[in-house]
Order: C-alpha cells, then sequence, then structure tokens
C-alpha cells in the first residue's frame, strides 16, 4: 500500500507519492496555510491529491501551516470522504522533525520565519515561533528588516550604501521612501530580499546573518537549558540554512553536536506513519 504526503506550507503545497519509503511521483500547487484563506488551501490540497491518488493509496498524511491554532476536524472529514482513506493532519513543522530527526533529536527551522522542536517522551517542545512581530530570530524576515533599518541609516546619514542599492534594485525602486510598499505585501515578501543579499560577501551584510544566527542560537541554547534536553543531533532546516555564513556562525554559537541539514521539502516525513 502506497501513501500521499504533504508539506502544506505558507507558500505552496508540495506532495509525493510515496511506497516503501520511496517516492514515487510529486505534485505541487498553491499554498497551503488555513490561516491565509482556509477554502483556497483546501482547493490546493485537493488538487494535489487528485494528482496522485491511485486506489492502493491508504492513508495522507499532511503537514500543514497553521494546523496547531485552529481546528481541523471538519478537513480530515472532507479529505476521508472524498478520498476513503485515513487521513492524519500534522502541523508543517512536525514533518519537517519526521523528514529531518526520524531518529530524534532537536530541529532547527529558520526560513521566513523560525521555530525550534524536540520531542521528548511526553510529546513535542517547541521554542520560538512565535511569528515575526514577536520573535521569529533568526528568519528571512528578521535579516530583511535589519538590512532596510541599516539602509534607512545610512540614507539618513547622507550615503548610499550596498545594502541601500542591493534593496532598491531588487524591490525596483526609484527612492529608498518607496520601500513602505511593503506595509501593504505579506511578511515572505520582505524575507525574501534575504536571500537576495545572500548572493553578496560583503563584512557588513554578512555581518547581518550572523547576528541572526546569534539571536537563533539563544533560543535553541535557553531551551536545551530549560528542559535539561539530552541529544547529540540537531537538524537544521529551511532556506536561512544555505546560507554558509549563517550556518556555520549558528553551530559555533550552539556549540558541539551531530548537524543535520537538510533544506528540501518535508514529505518524506510522511513514511513516519507509513
Amino acid at each position: 500500500m502506497k501513501i500521499i504526503s504533504i508539506d502544506a506550507g505558507g507558500t505552496k503545497c508540495v506532495a509525493s507519492l510515496i511506497g516503501m519509503g520511496n517516492k514515487i511521483k510529486s505534485a505541487q500547487s498553491g499554498f497551503g496555510n488555513i490561516l491565509v484563506d482556509k477554502e483556497k488551501a483546501l482547493k490546493h490540497l485537493m488538487e494535489v491529491i487528485d494528482a496522485l491518488y491511485a486506489e492502493d493509496v491508504s492513508r495522507i498524511v499532511i503537514g500543514m501551516a497553521g494546523a496547531s491554532t485552529v481546528d481541523t476536524t471538519d478537513i480530515k472529514r472532507l479529505l476521508r470522504k472524498k478520498y476513503n482513506v485515513e487521513v492524519i493532519l500534522i502541523t508543517d513543522v512536525e514533518l519537517a522533525y519526521y523528514d529531518v530527526l526520524p531518529e530524534g533529536g532537536i530541529l532547527v527551522i529558520a526560513g521566513t520565519g523560525s521555530v525550534v522542536l524536540y520531542k521528548s517522551d511526553d510529546g513535542f517542545i517547541q521554542a520560538g515561533g512565535w511569528g515575526h512581530l514577536f520573535g521569529d530570530e533568526g528568519s528571512g524576515y528578521n535579516v530583511s528588516v535589519r538590512a532596510i533599518k541599516q539602509a534607512i541609516l545610512d540614507k539618513e546619514s547622507g550615503y548610499k550604501s550596498k545594502i541601500m542599492e542591493i534593496i532598491l534594485s531588487h524591490y525596483e525602486l526609484s527612492t529608498l521612501e518607496e520601500v513602505k510598499f511593503l506595509y501593504q505585501h505579506p511578511k515572505s515578501r520582505v524575507a525574501e530580499l534575504a536571500y537576495v543579499l545572500a548572493q553578496h560577501d560583503t563584512p557588513m551584510i554578512n555581518q547581518l546573518f550572523i547576528d541572526e544566527s546569534k539571536e537563533l542560537s539563544e533560543t535553541i541554547n535557553r531551551m536545551i537549558k530549560q528542559h535539561n534536553i539530552n541529544t547529540s543531533t540537531i537538524g537544521l532546516t529551511g532556506s536561512m540554512m544555505k546560507h554558509p555564513i549563517f550556518t556555520e556562525y549558528l553551530k559555533k554559537f550552539i556549540g558541539e553536536y551531530e548537524y543535520t541539514l537538510n533544506t528540501e521539502e518535508h514529505t518524506q516525513g510522511g513514511c513516519y506513519f507509513e
């Protein structure tokens, strides 16, 4: 028998048809975060399921962004009725955990946002994940905001910096004042700047990534100390982990562990339930 495993994140749904632990076929659609738009997220879910569904599929595993904050009973009921299979719905963070650390450990996710997760005998323990207003240390969003603030400081100090040039070029702005257009856009539009900055090797830009890696390491170390976590393994995932300086300094700030790096989608995590 086979399963369909879906990584339903804030920007896209990536799904895999899996048999005997191996990916057979994949499909992709729009965002899967039900907090953004429940009806559209469900539509995107069914699009990828329809693309992969077969009679020998016995289970659908969904790791859904936003699933921890709302009741998903109706979604599971609808999908069970439509496809006549067992439906397991967890958070996208938990799906990533089972993918990156099937044997256990601490998972650190740093992408648009950030969160730290550990699975104890009593269940999952989480640190961070408070969102861009109250946390998201080490995230693409935080790096981007730091960069924009630095550009504003540079402008008000009377000179045009490399960071300012990158911001104007990426967002196609005539003046830095126009950056205020970002107030009308989702945080992903802000966070994407981090991935542009990562392509430039300058001391100032590198320091932005180093500073955020330190902020994130403090969240991790605080979690380890508070919960007396005894593990030798830390998994690293998310787009920020693609930046070598960010990852290098994050490891330095955390300390000596066995590190597992995985920056791909996490549908393989569904194998935990196969």
